[in-house]
C-alpha cells in the first residue's frame, strides 16, 4: 500500500523513501550512529551504506518504517528528503548535532597535534628576544613570546589552531 503525504507545496506525493523501496511511510527517526571500518589501525573509512542512494557513509541516520523495518540513511539524503517534506525536525537537529560533534572532534585532534609545536622551545626562541608589541608591556620587560602566549590563552579553538599552523609553517622554513 502506498502512503501519500502532503508536500510543502500542498501537492500529494509518495514519500521518496517509499519510492525507493524502503518500506511504508510514515517513518520514525531512531537515532544516529558512527560506523567506521578500519582495515588497518591507521586508516578509517566509512563503514555503512546509505539505503536510499547506496553511497558509503560514516554517520548512519536510522529510520524505522511503519512496518518496523530499520534503514540507515546518509546525512545528505536525510537533509535533502527531510527539507523537501518537513519543516526542520529531529532529523535536522540530529544532523546539526552530529556536524557539531564532528567539528569538535576534528578541532581536538588538531589541537593535540599543534599545541606541542606552538610551545616548543624552538618556536619560543623565535620571539623571546623581541620586545612586546605594546610599548607599555615592552617597558615592563615583557617579550613578544609573552604576547604570543597571551594571544594563545585568549583564543578559542579555531584561533589556537590558526596559531599552531602558523608555528608549524614557521618552524618548517
Amino acid at each position: 500500500m502506498t502512503t501519500l503525504y502532503q508536500s510543502r507545496t500542498g501537492q500529494p506525493k509518495i514519500h521518496p523513501y517509499e519510492q525507493r523501496g524502503l518500506g511504508t511511510a510514515p517513518y520514525r527517526f531512531v537515532g544516529v550512529r558512527k560506523n567506521v571500518y578500519s582495515p588497518v589501525p591507521e586508516v578509517q573509512q566509512p563503514g555503512g551504506t546509505c539505503s536510499y542512494c547506496g553511497t558509503g557513509i560514516l554517520f548512519e541516520f536510522c529510520i524505522r518504517s511503519s512496518e518496523g523495518k530499520e534503514y540507515t540513511i546518509g546525512s545528505e539524503c536525510i537533509r535533502k528528503v527531510d527539507s523537501e517534506i518537513y519543516q526542520p525536525s529531529e532529523f535536522i537537529l540530529a544532523l546539526r548535532n552530529h556536524e557539531r560533534d564532528q567539528r569538535h572532534d576534528r578541532e581536538t585532534r588538531q589541537l593535540a597535534e599543534l599545541t606541542p609545536i606552538f610551545f616548543s622551545p624552538e618556536y619560543q626562541q623565535l620571539f623571546d628576544g623581541q620586545p612586546h608589541p605594546n610599548k607599555f608591556y615592552a617597558e615592563q620587560g615583557s617579550t613578544k613570546w609573552d604576547y604570543m602566549k597571551f594571544c594563545w590563552n585568549a583564543s578559542g579553538s579555531r584561533g589556537k589552531i590558526a596559531m599552531g599552523k602558523m608555528a608549524k609553517k614557521r618552524l618548517a622554513e
